[in-house]
């Protein structure tokens, strides 16, 4: 992990999420080019609430679901292996996703018989910057998009040099880190909240997840009240929070 502290601190910051009570976990959509090291980003970290996946299919997911009722954060580093499935199988993965990040699950009918009673969680999906050019307009037409924030960078050459030197030299990556918290409820104000809305362009559902963003930074930090230090936060990291690809 080389100089990708920010982006690490946003894999967190979603998993935290996961944590809040009456807060939709936040997903996030990582868009880089190919070899910029998302899946190593998610990686670093893991959460007593997430699964990592290589791969997944539509009954698949229902199975996982079905087995961890706990489970709020589903990670796939690769999207591209989603989306290089039939277009059908593709599709449906991509529906139940849609559901399950914004309305909820509720009853599934036919091979699988369950009710997950509005079941709500959240996505960390990784996908090159190629590949997002590709789907966009047809994510975007389904709302897949605007349920998750968009995080995109790219390397700076000092970055890629040090990175080049890492792998020489045969250094070993850290561990990954365990994100540990309990379910709370974090409060915030209309006074912290306002500081946000140029973040969000007139955007309700961005609104909503960058005020839980700095409640996961409120949690992460082992407070129940966002302070001034988590919109400070939330806006510094709000650098990579699009698809300008700022350096790191």
């Amino acid at each position: 992990m080389i100089k990708n502290e920010e982006i690490k601190k946003i894999v967190i910051l979603a998993l935290i999420s996961g944590f809040l009570k009456k807060n939709k976990p936040i997903s996030l959509l990582i868009v880089a080019r190919s070899g910029s090291g998302k899946t190593e980003v998610m990686k670093s970290v893991t959460s007593k609430r997430s699964a990592f996946l290589t791969d997944v299919n539509y009954s698949g997911f229902i199975e996982l679901l079905k087995k961890d009722p706990k489970l709020t954060h589903i990670l796939i580093p690769d999207f591209l292996k989603i989306t290089m499935k039939k277009k059908s199988t593709s599709d449906n993965l991509i529906s139940i996703l849609n559901a399950f990040t914004e309305e909820g699950l509720e009853k599934i009918q036919g091979y699988f018989n369950e009710d997950f009673e509005g079941r709500v969680g959240g996505i960390i999906i990784a996908t090159t910057s190629a590949s997002y050019n590709q789907h966009k307009s047809e994510w975007c037409a389904i709302g897949f998009v605007s349920r998750m924030i968009i995080c995109s960078y790219k390397y700076h050459k000092d970055t890629k040099e040090l990175i080049l030197d890492h792998i020489i030299n045969e250094e070993e990556f850290k561990k990954p880190k365990k994100i540990s918290a309990t379910e709370t409820f974090v409060k915030s104000c209309r006074a912290m909240n306002i500081q946000l809305k140029s973040l969000a362009r007139n955007d309700f559902r961005k609104m909503k997840q960058f005020i839980t963003l700095t409640k996961s930074n409120a949690l992460y930090n082992k407070r129940k009240e966002v302070i001034q230090e988590d919109i400070d936060e939330i806006i510094r990291l709000s650098q990579y929070l699009n698809l300008d690809y700022n350096e790191l």
